[in-house]
This record gives structure tokens, C-alpha cells and sequence, in this order.
């Protein structure tokens, strides 16, 4: 996010970071580890060392009160969680229902 100019404060930062652990990449269904880069999905060893650098950065770019979007795995709800001291609310996916997205209110920090 180092190259997003910062004139004016955003409402809603949204992203679909890489997400998935070393561990999880061998087992991704084919249809998902053959169409999609291994670096589109592979966070690192544990899934959220992007998504921990993208929280401040956000941070840093939105307005008081504005929200950050993720996209991130059921695997790293915790992880993510803690790298933010904002509200942070999470929602399950239509088609499997499992928690599949974070939003986290920046503008609330404790």
C-alpha cells in the first residue's frame, strides 16, 4: 500500500490479500492449486504475514469511522483478529459456510 497516494483519506480500503499457509496449499482442491498462482494464495507459513502488514498500512490511509475489507480463510480468523486492535466482525460464505471474510472498523481503536 506504500505506492497508493494518501491526498485524501478513504472510506473503504477492500482487498482479497494472499491467505492461504504453506501447509494448506497441498491440500487446496486441484480445481483451485492448478487455475490460481501459488503467490495469489500463499501468505507465507502461516497464511496472515500479508494481511499483518496490510492492517497498519489501511490503517494509515483510512478515515476515522472507515472499514477495511478482507478476504482471508477460516484457518486464520484468529491470526487476523489479533492484528488489529479494531472491531472486527467476520462473515461466513454463502456457498460453504465457513467464515470467509473480515471487515474491521478502523476508526474504533482501543
Amino acid at each position: 500500500m506504500t505506492a497508493v497516494p494518501a491526498a485524501e483519506p478513504f472510506d473503504v480500503v477492500a482487498s482479497n490479500p494472499p491467505y492461504v499457509s504453506q501447509s494448506e496449499w497441498d491440500r487446496l482442491p486441484p480445481d483451485v492449486r492448478n487455475y490460481e498462482p501459488r503467490s495469489s494464495l500463499v501468505g507465507g507459513a502461516t497464511g496472515s504475514e500479508t494481511i499483518a502488514r496490510l492492517i497498519p498500512q489501511a490503517a494509515e490511509l483510512l478515515r476515522p469511522g472507515g472499514w477495511l475489507l478482507l478476504e482471508i480463510s477460516p484457518m486464520i480468523e484468529a491470526a487476523c483478529n489479533t492484528c488489529s486492535t479494531a472491531t472486527a466482525v467476520s462473515s461466513p460464505c454463502r456457498r460453504s459456510g465457513t467464515w470467509r471474510t473480515a471487515a474491521s472498523d478502523q476508526g474504533r481503536r482501543g
